[in-house]
């Protein structure tokens, strides 16, 4: 399977996932985006940053993704979790990427939520 079947199938074809992404932890770049995902370099590092102080300077300046300013919810070492309103960003690392997905009203943070995490949790099953 191609990283971008992971994206369209595995999280955008669940119907938990509004928007996603896959990309790379040593420079950020994407391997996998859902159609008009963007996100920039220095906001990728801004969030590798954050898994290394458990989301402290996530807690301060936010994270942004795709154009959008989310307040940290939840952050550890292996997923940050983000809420704008009624949609929100669900973000899991695993040892070579972030598994990175967005939902929108309607869509229950749970459930993004355990899309992303299992879709890391296989991607680390993988050595990934």
């Amino acid at each position: 399977m191609s990283w971008q079947q992971y994206v369209d199938e595995n999280l955008i074809g669940t119907g938990n996932v509004s928007q996603a992404g896959i990309f790379g932890l040593k420079d950020g770049s994407p391997w996998a985006t859902s159609p008009s995902f963007e996100v920039k370099s220095s906001d990728i590092k801004k969030i590798i940053a954050g898994f290394h102080d458990q989301g402290i300077s996530l807690h301060m300046s936010g994270i942004h993704v795709a154009g959008v300013m989310y307040s940290v919810i939840k952050a550890d070492n292996l997923s940050i979790y983000g809420k704008k309103g009624t949609s929100g960003v669900c973000i899991a690392k695993t040892e070579q990427c972030l598994v990175i997905g967005v939902y929108k009203e309607g869509i229950e943070i749970g459930n993004c939520a355990k899309t992303v995490e299992q879709m890391a949790d296989f991607l680390r099953q993988k050595n990934y």
